[in-house]
Order: C-alpha cells, then structure tokens, then sequence
C-alpha cells in the first residue's frame, strides 16, 4: 500500500541519516546536557515529501540513559522545507527535553489544528513566503562550481530529461538540488525533485519509470547510464552526458548566449 511504501522508505533514509557521523557527534556531546540539533534532510516518496531532523543526545541528558540520537519526521504534499524545518526543530527539543512523545504528538496536533505551538507560528509561512522561499537559492554558486557547463543543467531542465547529482556530503547536495528548479522559474519543477536516494531497487524502479527527474544519490551511480541523461559530479566538478542524449544536448547559439550571460 502506499504508507506501507512511504514508512518503508523512511524507515531506510531514517537509518542511513542517523549512523552518519554518528561517532563524532556522540563525542562531542558527552558533557551536554540536552544535545544538539543536526541538519534537516528532505526526500520525496510517491508524491509525499518527507522532512527529516536527526538530534544527538547529550551524554547528560537524563531523558535518555539508551538512546544516543533521534529522528524527527513530518510528510507532506508540499515543497517548503523552510517551513517544516521550523516545526521539527521545536518537535526536536521538546522530545530531546522531556523524553517522552507524547510531547511530540501534542505538538504535533496543536501546529496542524490551531498553527502554533511553541515558538513555531504557521501564520509566519504564507504562500507568498513558500514560493520566495523555495526561490531565495545561490543559483550563482553553481555557475562558479561549473562555469559554462552549467548550461547544461539549464538544458536538462528545459528539455525535462533525467538527471543524476551525485555527492558524498549529503548537506552539499541537498543545497545544490534546491538550485534546480530555480533555473526554470517559470515552471512548477519541485516535483521533479529526488533529493535523496538510497540506490536500492525501490529507487531504480522509480526512476526507471520516469522520463523527467532530477536525483540526488550519495553513492556514485554513473555507471548506471542507462539511468540518466546528464550526470553531475558535485565532488569532481564534472558534467556528463550519456552517449544516447548527446544529440539533444548539442549546443546551439541559444545555449552560448544562456551560457556567457
């Protein structure tokens, strides 16, 4: 079924998010008391997005004597990480200050019934914010990673091929996928987004069955060229087409005006 399917899913980036840097963070919280937040990651499961937010546990934290860290998760139809990032972090150091989730699912119910709860306001997010939100991204940051190449993600975008963007640090590629669709504005291209895949069968299937996407995989995948039709190398800098796209990516005098603007 299909929450069958999304609580899979989640299940699986929920394990992989919390044995990352998992060592590292343990030691550096053994005196704290509460803990410290990570980073929110964002996936996207059959039409749902799922919002994810690991905390570490303090090495003092009385709440917890067998947890060492957490996760944090909220799903959504809608694109608006700036948002829910917001209500997991309250979510977050509520659980992470009283132990016990209940806490959580009253916080939970009181932002989805009356809008707030603690220091989370939904009235603070409109529609209006939503679409300057998703929009507000260094698009310049991307030109200076892959100068005139760029224009290929550009391409990719409007022709609505497949592309693949690969990096080891999950935090960089979420910051790049965001850019994206900004580069077509003009279009409702969040869902084209897989801003975290696992490499596992459910996530080949997926994309198999779909001729526009654009991926974001934190194990190299270009090998798999039967796959994607551009594939960016966050951590080399590098841009490849597949043999097969090569003929619809061919640069035109369209392509170098877009690319020495």
């Amino acid at each position: 079924s299909l929450d069958e399917s999304i609580g899979s899913r989640l299940t699986k980036l929920c394990d992989a998010e919390l044995h990352r840097d998992a060592k590292d963070l343990k030691k550096s919280l053994k005196d704290e008391k509460v803990g410290a937040m990570g980073s929110m990651i964002f996936a996207r499961c059959q039409g749902h997005w799922m919002y994810m937010l690991p905390f570490s546990v303090g090495g003092r934290n009385a709440s917890f004597t067998q947890i060492s860290s957490f996760l944090v998760s909220v799903q959504s139809k809608i694109f608006f990480p700036h948002k829910f990032e917001a209500l997991l972090k309250e979510l977050a150091m509520v659980y992470a200050s009283d132990g016990t989730p209940l806490r959580v699912l009253e916080g939970y119910l009181s932002a989805i019934t009356i809008g707030r709860f603690q220091n989370y306001n939904e009235s603070a997010f409109s529609d209006q914010d939503m679409q300057t939100s998703n929009l507000k991204v260094s698009i310049r940051w991307m030109i200076e990673m892959f100068e005139v190449e760029a224009v290929l993600i550009w391409s990719c975008m409007m022709l609505k091929k497949r592309m693949v963007v690969y990096s080891s640090k999950i935090l960089e590629l979420q910051r790049f996928l965001r850019i994206i669709p900004a580069l077509v504005p003009h279009r409702d291209s969040w869902s084209s987004l897989r801003p975290y895949c696992v490499g596992d069968e459910e996530d080949e299937e997926e994309l198999r069955s779909s001729s526009f996407f654009v991926a974001g995989v934190v194990e190299p995948m270009e090998s798999n060229k039967e796959l994607w039709d551009i594939y960016v190398d966050i951590s080399s800098q590098s841009i490849t087409v597949a043999d097969h796209a090569k003929k619809e990516f061919a640069a035109t005098s369209v392509h170098k005006d877009v690319a020495n603007f």
